[in-house]
């Protein structure tokens, strides 16, 4: 008996031992980890609570924290509001288009047809530690833990073991720093703030620093040059007078992300209000206050909180005259945190953070231990044979950067998530509609982060609002419309650039997607009345009347483009000329027809709208059908042009990802046609980073070709800057970060086509095996597998409603009917067996 008791004991005590050795692997897969401090903001760590942003250097002497606040942009409400008249000019575009003058109509729609640019996101400033007797350094490390969102920082310090934790608290609406020495009084420095715009003021007093200040009114990312060169003084009154002239106050310039060129900015106190309030909340040690700091001496331990304001009161009311009170917004946040102990602020904060990322697990085995080295190793040279598990920390840090950048309530996740640290940033880090601000919540159902969906919801209804006033106005259209750009206005009309580029009314239809992916993830009725319902009819309504009759009696865009991309034409003159309008481009149709279908399908659901389901079911039925080239490619416009180089352009890509209007089932000839324009372009470009190399992981998962994703992978996983933010020299586009997490998903599970396919593209090469864990389904179903060998070896379907469904692995298929709440486990040849 007691050698029974000693074997269950041995094997219970090995059991929990590989337990903790497995929770102590999966959380060296969830850290980003550094052996110095940053040297630049693209080396520095992100945090952030949706609204408030935090980039961690880590430093030692000098640590320094840039913050960033949703809300805070460029610009004043009243600019906003005036878009162009195009029922002036329509007219004369369509009849250029219809005689094949693309090149004229593309000046023409620049010069006529395009209104303010947007403003600019604006950083807010840095929190400066200053430290003495920082001598002697050793064991340094930083780190950012996946698993909880702290940011830490280690080192021995003259003998002495320093640390810090940094995190931004949803629940409580703050950023908390605790700094801690395991030696004498060893923490001794001064506190203060810097920040690039000249209006604010700091104002020290007891154990309190108060920070504030106003935005500009106007940081034009435009050169003088530019603008006067295409005669749009008349879009900036505050800058250029009546007579087109530079008004002399307008001296302001300020460098933009690379220093390449120089742009007005103009503080006229019109801008946006800010405030932050530093609070010593905890310190054993003493502290000061004086000269516009707080010195803290012979402390060992201190906890800090970071209270952040804006004075944006809503997309509708002017910050100035109708803003919120900055001061007293963050004297109640620090009044509600002042009774609560550091553990305190860490459970809320974690368990929040938890209660989200922990849904969703990713386990690529890590033979060669390589999550132990820098993350700066691991990314160089990257190579996903030798590291693969490298790709599913990228998974799990997308979805980290979701969770931080996009909470109920807030804004949605612009160009740059939630962080910026110029004045000008690149593309002025906006909302950009013609694929980056759609990519950003592709991963938002299929990995399990619905709520993180609901600022994009919010955003839709408001640039409804707009989007109305815009579709009147600038067209004499019902319905709402939205072009390639907007703001944190809800600005709806093109923006101030190259017609070619701007004049894109098709990004309403396009984020109406999401309305419709949310109801068939969720199955939420509710949802799909109340607030998608309403956001697609409009848009419908302005599509089915912007549509116009060809000659051969289809529906077409009469002006159209393919985003960012151009063509090549022989013009009158016989010469070979670049442009890019025409008409009836292929995005524009796939967006179109999708948006129609699902509409349908959505006033059918809800049973409402007869009439209008039946007009948009006859004008479906007459668009212009999809065209396929000479070599058996999909057309990217309504019929066959010279191509330009395809630059980053993937547009034409669409029905097949994210769309599902063709699939490997249905349309296959179509799908046919759009890989082989795919594989066409990407001959140039076998690998690559950036949000196209996102695209095309997906658009081979959809194909079913998951070894032609690796190159990809590799690509998106290594070229990154050392924070693993995507982009290169000193750009930095959140968009493939987010785009490559839903992407490899896509590799792993799809359920656009009617039934669930598991591991459909499954990269198994180089992930031969492994476990996933919470993927998410349409039919409200979450999905767990593991594989083996490039094969599956099991699978639990979760139905969270009651429903039925499809599972497909290969060529096997089960069908199930489940009650909510009920999981089905299957095995590799899809049998049920007992859980």
């Amino acid at each position: 008996m007691r050698k029974s008791i000693i074997f269950i004991a041995c094997v219970f005590a090995g059991f929990a031992s590989g337990v903790r050795a497995s929770e102590t692997a999966q959380k060296d897969d969830l850290t980003l980890r550094y052996a110095k401090p940053a040297s630049g903001w693209l080396e520095a760590l992100p945090l952030g609570n949706g609204r408030i942003g935090a980039m961690v250097f880590g430093g030692v002497s000098e640590e320094r924290i840039i913050l960033n606040e949703a809300t805070l942009y460029s610009g004043e409400y009243s600019v906003f509001n005036t878009p162009p008249d195009l029922t002036r000019h329509l007219d004369i575009l369509t009849k250029m288009v219809e005689n094949g003058d693309y090149a004229d109509a593309d000046e023409y729609a620049t010069r006529h047809v395009t209104g303010p640019a947007v403003p600019c996101y604006q950083p807010l400033g840095d929190i400066v530690f200053r430290f003495s007797g920082q001598d002697d350094v050793s064991d340094y490390t930083r780190r950012l833990d996946l698993s909880d969102a702290v940011a830490r920082v280690e080192y021995t310090a003259a003998g002495t073991a320093c640390t810090r934790e940094v995190f931004v608290s949803h629940p409580d609406n703050a950023l908390v720093i605790r700094m801690k020495s395991s030696g004498g009084r060893a923490l001794n420095f001064n506190l203060s703030m810097e920040s690039v715009h000249p209006t604010v003021r700091a104002n020290a007093h007891e154990k309190e620093l108060v920070f504030d200040g106003r935005l500009p009114g106007i940081a034009l990312r435009r050169t003088f040059e530019w603008v006067e060169e295409w005669g749009q003084q008349w879009k900036y009154p505050e800058i250029w007078d009546s007579d087109g002239k530079r008004r002399p106050e307008v001296t302001g310039f300020a460098p933009n992300a690379n220093g390449s060129e120089r742009y007005p900015v103009l503080y006229n106190g019109k801008g946006i209000r800010f405030e932050t309030r530093i609070r010593v909340h905890r310190c054993d040690g003493k502290v000061t206050a004086g000269n516009g700091e707080l010195e803290v001496r012979d402390a060992r331990e201190v906890v800090i909180l970071v209270a952040v304001a804006s004075g944006f009161n809503g997309y509708d009311k002017d910050p100035v005259t109708e803003g919120a009170d900055v001061s007293l917004l963050n004297r109640t946040t620090l009044s509600r945190l002042a009774g609560k102990s550091f553990a305190r602020l860490m459970a809320a904060h974690t368990g929040d953070y938890r209660r989200l990322f922990d849904r969703v697990a990713l386990q690529i085995p890590d033979r060669q231990a390589k999550a132990r080295l820098t993350t700066e190793a691991r990314k160089t040279g990257y190579s996903l044979a030798a590291d693969p598990s490298f790709a599913a920390l990228h998974f799990q840090y997308g979805r980290y950067l979701l969770i931080s950048s996009s909470r109920e309530g807030g804004q949605p996740v612009n160009l740059q998530g939630l962080w910026n640290v110029d004045m000008i940033p690149s593309w002025a880090s906006a909302y950009t509609t013609n694929i980056n601000m759609q990519m950003n919540y592709w991963a938002a159902e299929s990995t399990n982060l619905s709520e993180c969906h609901e600022p994009l919801f919010r955003f839709l209804q408001e640039v409804s609002v707009t989007g109305g006033r815009v579709a009147q106005s600038m067209y004499g259209l019902p319905g709402w419309v939205l072009h390639h750009n907007t703001s944190l206005w809800r600005s709806a009309w093109p923006v101030d650039w190259y017609g070619a580029v701007s004049f894109w009314p098709m990004a309403g239809g396009w984020l109406c997607q999401h309305l419709w992916k949310h109801y068939m993830y969720t199955q939420d009725i509710h949802f799909l009345k109340e607030t998608a319902y309403p956001v697609m009819r409009g848009a419908a309504q302005f599509y089915s009347g912007w549509l116009q009759k060809d000659e051969n009696g289809y529906l077409v865009t009469p002006v159209s483009v393919s985003p960012e991309n151009a063509f090549i034409y022989v013009d009158e003159r016989g010469q070979r000329t670049s442009a890019g309008i025409s008409r009836a481009s292929t995005l524009d149709m796939a967006v179109i027809r999708e948006l129609f279908q699902n509409t349908i399908d959505a006033g059918k659901a809800l049973q409402v709208d007869d009439d209008f389901v039946q007009t948009l079911s006859t004008r479906l039925a007459a668009l212009y059908p999809y065209q396929i080239g000479k070599r058996g490619q999909l057309l990217e416009y309504y019929k066959e042009f010279i191509e330009s180089p395809p630059r980053h352009n993937t547009s034409p890509y669409y029905p097949l990802y994210p769309g599902d209007q063709f699939t490997l089932t249905k349309n296959t000839e179509l799908t046919q046609a759009v890989r082989a324009l795919i594989l066409s372009r990407v001959s140039s470009r076998p690998g690559g980073g950036g949000w196209p190399a996102a695209w095309y992981v997906a658009l081979f998962a959809r194909l079913g070709e998951g070894e032609r994703t690796i190159p990809f992978i590799e690509g998106l996983a290594g070229r990154t800057h050392p924070n693993l933010f995507s982009g290169g020299g000193s750009v930095f586009q959140i968009d493939a970060n987010l785009g490559y997490t839903a992407a490899i998903a896509e590799t792993l599970l799809q359920s656009h086509s009617g039934e669930i396919r598991l591991l459909p593209a499954l990269p198994a090469a180089v992930w031969p095996d492994g476990s996933v864990r919470g993927l998410c389904a349409e039919g409200n179903f979450e999905v767990s597998m593991t594989w083996q060998n490039g094969s599956l070896t099991r699978a639990d379907i979760r139905c969270k409603t009651p429903g039925t469904a499809r599972i497909r692995y290969g060529a096997s298929t089960a069908d199930l009917t489940m009650k909510a709440g009920e999981t089905a486990r299957l095995d590799g040849g899809l049998h049920r067996t007992n859980l």
